[in-house]
């Protein structure tokens, strides 16, 4: 097999570009700028009308090789910028940095690469597997509503994946590095998936292992595993998905782990420290006009360190288009933490936001918003706090307003 150097109007004619963004700014029923609300122990929060930072993502993919009988290799590289307002609120996917440096005329500012890897296709002997190696987002579950990557096996690393077995089966392996930037507090995490088995008519089951391996100089180190299930069914225009994840010792991470702001406590975890969760969250498009989001999320985790802890979480999006342009979203969102010998923590959200969108489906981007978000919650959550600027510390509800706009482009 012979690998050439594509001529550069081919080169040009293989470059992609596509990205991410979402920028809003309003003020507060208590005179100020923007807050926005988040249950202390809550892993997510309701995000319309919700979102406190600037963040964009730019990715880029080129064709570098092509050869003779069809095997391509491409290089793909994903810068991200995000900005958090004054209250400090940073709720990023990618960010490793939570306290940025202030930008003249920009306020906090960061910047730096989510993805950075290079995959194989079409190689001879692999078929349709691809081999990859770098940092990237890898085979993410998440709840949209919510940015809540249940399932996340990002980080830096290398595999093969979509390996077929028979008409359906598809088997991913990758080999990850804890990437904790703490020399000692080295690990591999080794995920393993199996995705395509045969649940029901239009049914899947997808079945992940994650192990991690201890190879730092810390002796405090553990290692740890978790696993995950998922049954996916399409339903209504869209589809429904329940996952089942559970975690040991340094496996409670459960698989999501951020580039470059992975916890290292995480690796240090008690060896009987224990985390599972259930998630069940439908994407609905029954009609053209009218769409959703609904999630439920029951998560129960316990540690010598931090004891027994539970999240309830229950919400949902709705979406109506009114005409071509122009859509009514509503979204409610409730959650709930229990510590153990402590009172529970509760926090109610609601956010009303007519907007102008690309088209009339859920997911039709950009979306150009205004909105105004209620919330309400008790006393146990307000000793612990609701915003991260306390502007609500003497409170137990109240309101922020403005405007948000979301786009994402392929």
């Amino acid at each position: 097999m012979a690998l050439s150097v594509l001529p550069a109007a081919s080169a040009r004619a293989q470059f992609v570009m596509n990205g991410y963004l979402r920028v809003g700014g309003g003020a507060t029923s208590q005179r100020g700028n923007q807050t926005c609300f988040k249950l202390a122990g809550a892993e997510t929060k309701y995000r319309l009308g919700n979102e406190c930072e600037i963040y964009s993502e730019l990715n880029v993919s080129t064709t570098a090789f092509k050869g003779d009988q069809g095997t391509t290799l491409r290089v793909n590289f994903m810068l991200f910028a995000i900005s958090p307002l004054a209250q400090g609120d940073n709720q990023s996917l990618t960010n490793p940095n939570p306290n940025p440096a202030p930008v003249a005329g920009l306020g906090p500012l960061d910047f730096g690469y989510a993805q950075l890897y290079v995959d194989g296709q079409h190689i001879p002997g692999l078929g349709s597997t691809i081999a990859w190696l770098g940092r990237r987002y890898y085979k993410r579950e998440d709840v949209h509503i919510t940015d809540f990557f249940y399932w996340n096996p990002t980080g830096i690393g290398g595999g093969l994946e979509n390996i077929p077995l028979g008409r359906r089966l598809r088997l991913s392996y990758a080999l990850f590095t804890a990437d904790t930037n703490v020399q000692g507090d080295f690990a591999f995490r080794h995920d393993l998936q199996l995705r395509g088995i045969p649940a029901n008519p239009r049914g899947e089951l997808q079945v992940g292992v994650d192990v991690v391996q201890p190879f730092g100089t810390d002796p405090a180190l553990h290692a740890g595993v978790s696993l995950t299930v998922q049954h996916v069914q399409p339903m209504l225009g869209g589809n429904n998905k329940l996952a089942v994840q559970c975690g040991v010792a340094s496996g409670i991470g459960l698989g999501n782990t951020r580039p470059g702001n992975t916890d290292p406590t995480i690796l240090k975890s008690d060896t009987d420290a224990k985390k599972c969760r259930l998630v069940e969250h439908v994407y609905f498009q029954p009609s053209r006009r009218l769409g959703g989001q609904g999630v439920v999320v029951f998560q129960r985790s316990r540690s010598h360190a931090s004891g027994a802890s539970s999240w309830l979480s229950a919400g949902a999006r709705l979406g109506y288009a009114f005409a071509d342009h122009f859509k009514l979203l509503v979204e409610m969102g409730h959650d709930r933490v229990t510590d153990a010998g402590k009172e529970p923590r509760s926090l109610t959200k609601l956010t009303l936001a007519p907007a102008l969108a690309a088209g009339t489906t859920f997911f039709a981007r950009p979306e150009l918003r205004l909105f105004t978000t209620f919330a309400f919650w008790n006393e146990a959550a307000r000793i612990s706090g609701v915003d991260p600027a306390g502007v609500f510390a003497k409170k137990t509800k109240g309101y922020t307003f403005g405007l948000q706009a979301e786009a994402w482009w392929w």
